[in-house]
């Protein structure tokens, strides 16, 4: 019912002002003496080859749904509910009241058009589709006046799946100096936890005593507010370890002088020449690779294990080598001094 809205003139005004910001980025990079192939790599690479899944991350289909159900947490457990009592109130809604059925079709159509888009590429990254979630939040917020109108059942079940959730949290919360790997204080973990088990159990007493009412989607919002907080502020710093490539640093920053570049072979890496201090240049064949090694004579070039493997017989005897690990994947550095 809103296609016609696609055939106004807005079209012509909004597309040269949404274009204007990265033009004018764009711009900006020329004039303060951007290459080639920092253009190539940032329209071309970056978009067309690694949409056609030239840069890796090649997924499943059902990769989105996976993601959804994690990242879409607390508002993907409400959203079924919230959809049907949006349909539900445009069938009964009253005459003169303001129509909610042009909200949920736009949000609807929003939220599809962005999943089903990047689900058709190749190459998935759960960040691709963020612009889902606004649509989502949308969808949830305008129905939440209608949804006292579901079921009691019905209710309690949305209710009862965001308990849980409430529940996970706490526990891993409270839990995480025992649960993960990484050194996170109970000094701090406990009281996080004591103060979700309040906001948890004021959430609950309010839904079970007075039913729903607007005042828990305030309290929903915030006890999850506070959950993000938390996590942002003691428990992801504590991950930053694991993320760093904690080994390599010193072998880069003594082998590599400021300046040259950290030699990276087959693969794209921000984070490696980010915290040596050093600029990194990526390398595709073992020929290109040899020949930077001869123009910079000394230094550190990194490759990801399996390459590695595939490479060793050619590098291996050029100099001192350690691994490292980032995450999950692991890596290998050749200190190299090119008197061959």
């Amino acid at each position: 019912g809103t296609g016609r809205n696609l055939r106004r003139w807005h079209w012509i005004g909004c597309l040269p002002i949404t274009l204007l910001w990265p033009g004018a980025w764009l711009l900006l990079a020329k004039l303060t003496g951007g290459s080639q192939a920092y253009f190539q790599e940032l329209l071309f690479d970056q978009n067309i080859d690694r949409a056609a899944g030239g840069l890796g991350h090649i997924r499943p289909f059902y990769y989105y749904l996976e993601n959804l159900c994690v990242e879409g947490l607390p508002w993907i457990l409400i959203l079924p509910f919230a959809v049907w009592a949006l349909l539900k109130a445009t069938s009964q809604q009253e005459e003169g009241a303001t129509p909610v059925g042009p909200v949920l079709r736009r949000a609807l159509g929003w939220f599809g058009f962005v999943f089903l888009f990047f689900t058709m590429l190749p190459t998935k990254r759960s960040l691709y589709i963020l612009l889902a979630y606004p649509a989502m939040a949308i969808i949830v917020s305008t129905a939440w006046p209608f949804l006292r109108n579901l079921p009691r059942k019905a209710l309690g079940i949305a209710f009862g799946l965001m308990a849980m959730l409430l529940l996970a949290c706490i526990v891993g919360i409270g839990g995480s100096p025992w649960i993960f790997p990484v050194p996170v204080s109970p000094v701090v973990a406990l009281p996080c936890a004591a103060i979700l088990i309040g906001g948890a159990s004021l959430l609950l007493w309010r839904f079970y005593g007075e039913g729903l009412i607007a005042y828990g989607f305030i309290v929903i919002t915030a006890t999850f507010v506070l959950i993000y907080l938390i996590a942002a502020i003691f428990m992801l710093p504590a991950f930053n370890t694991m993320k760093t490539p904690v080994a390599l640093i010193p072998e880069v920053q003594k082998r590599v002088p400021e300046g040259k570049p950290l030699l990276l072979y087959k693969m794209h890496s921000e984070i490696m020449p980010l915290y040596c201090k050093r600029p990194g240049k990526s390398y595709w064949s073992e020929r290109d690779l040899t020949a930077a090694m001869r123009r910079q004579k000394r230094g550190v070039a990194v490759f990801v294990k399996r390459a590695w493997e595939a490479s060793k017989e050619t590098f291996g005897p050029l100099g001192e080598t350690g691994t490292f690990s980032m995450g999950h994947r692991q890596y290998v550095w050749l200190a190299y001094e090119a008197d061959w």
